[in-house]
């Protein structure tokens, strides 16, 4: 106090006016609602955090959001690596089936059958198998073989999708048992 009377006096600082009553109330209201204002937001930013960490359930398999994050988007990147291999193949680059598709397969067998889903690791891993069957065989696809590698990709890839959106993919033993069928030769 004696200093800032030493600083007025000096004329380093004015006087300021007292605040009246009815400008007083108005900054202490001001100050209560925004104070309201930050502890509303900062409840609605809990909860989303709250909710970003809460477990992910797909039927009876429960995963951490880190863990979901991770595979559903390992899965989605392998079925892209797919697609790109299938239509390299359709347009007859690559006449081959090569070691990049068992390998895609294998993976995403690997992720999904690790988390627990395993509807597209049963389709993936009957992909697999296929798909090593077509690398050994020195004959190139036919129409019917790459239609069902389409088919079966795209499957794959409604089933991922799913996932992502936090539903249960539907299982494709159709699929399944026709990449079981071998080609008489």
């Amino acid at each position: 106090l004696i200093a800032a009377a030493q600083r007025i006096e000096s004329g380093a600082e004015e006087i300021q006016a007292p605040i009246a009553p009815v400008q007083a109330e108005a900054e202490t209201e001001a100050e209560t609602e925004t104070e309201a204002e930050a502890e509303t937001e900062a409840e609605t930013e809990a909860e989303a955090e709250t909710e970003e960490l809460a477990d992910i359930v797909i039927g009876n398999i429960t995963l951490s959001p880190i863990l979901f994050n991770i595979a559903t988007n390992e899965a989605a990147s392998i079925i892209e690596t797919l697609q790109r291999l299938v239509a390299t193949l359709r347009k007859g680059d690559e006449p081959h089936i090569g070691y990049d598709f068992v390998r895609a397969a294998h993976t995403l067998t690997g992720v999904n059958r690790s988390t627990g889903f395993t509807d597209i690791s049963d389709l993936a891993a009957a992909l697999e198998v296929w798909l090593q069957e077509q690398m050994d065989s020195a004959a190139a696809p036919d129409v019917l073989q790459l239609n069902l590698l389409e088919q079966t990709i795209n499957a794959l890839s409604e089933m991922v999708d799913m996932l992502r959106n936090k539903q249960e993919p539907i299982a494709r033993p159709d699929l399944i048992a026709r990449l079981k069928v071998r080609k008489v030769q």
